[in-house]
């Protein structure tokens, strides 16, 4: 398309170099047998004819140069929109992404949390059972004393209740365990 246009604007050029120069009277035209103008006014005139013929040409490659530059906004449109449906599907596989992500670190928080319930049960733990066994030699002391049958009662009654807070922890441990 550009070349056709450069190669009419080129033949359009050198056809009105060459008319002016014949009524000019620099060449000689055999197969023509015009009048040369005798004044510039006649010189005028007779490049009428080429004004309206260039105009028109003028016209022709405006339009030719319209209907160009449509093609090439359709096309430019064309480009844009699909760069707009890769940006949404780009942002589509993000937000997927993210959201993957954002429910592995809730899972990774929650095993973190797990552990730390689990290794602080173990820590209670083992003091319960630390505290249990000096009172078991607490008792063992205090069992053949009368004097002190209310402090051996209490400390086997404190003794059961640390057992069963010990089994306790030791079911939730398990249960936290299953979990994680």
């Amino acid at each position: 398309m550009r070349f056709f246009i450069i190669i009419s604007t080129l033949l359009f050029l050198s056809l009105w170099i060459l008319s002016s120069l014949y009524y000019i009277g620099v060449i000689e035209i055999p197969f023509l047998t015009l009048k040369l103008p005798n004044s510039t006014a006649e010189l005028g005139d007779s490049m009428g004819l080429l004004n309206g013929l260039f105009s028109s040409i003028t016209v022709v490659l405006a339009l030719i140069a319209i209907i160009y530059q449509n093609k090439e906004l359709r096309d430019s449109t064309k480009a844009q929109d699909e760069q707009a449906i890769a940006l949404n599907e780009q942002a589509l596989a993000l937000n997927k992404q993210l959201l993957q992500q954002q429910k592995y670190s809730e899972i990774q928080l929650e095993k973190q949390q797990i552990s730390n319930k689990i290794i602080a049960l173990a820590a209670r733990q083992k003091f319960i059972i630390s505290e249990a066994n000096r009172l078991s030699e607490t008792i063992i002391e205090l069992h053949g004393s009368f004097e002190q049958k209310e402090l051996f009662n209490n400390c086997v009654y404190k003794k059961s209740r640390l057992r069963e807070e010990a089994n306790k922890i030791d079911e939730d441990m398990k249960f936290l365990l299953r979990m994680a």
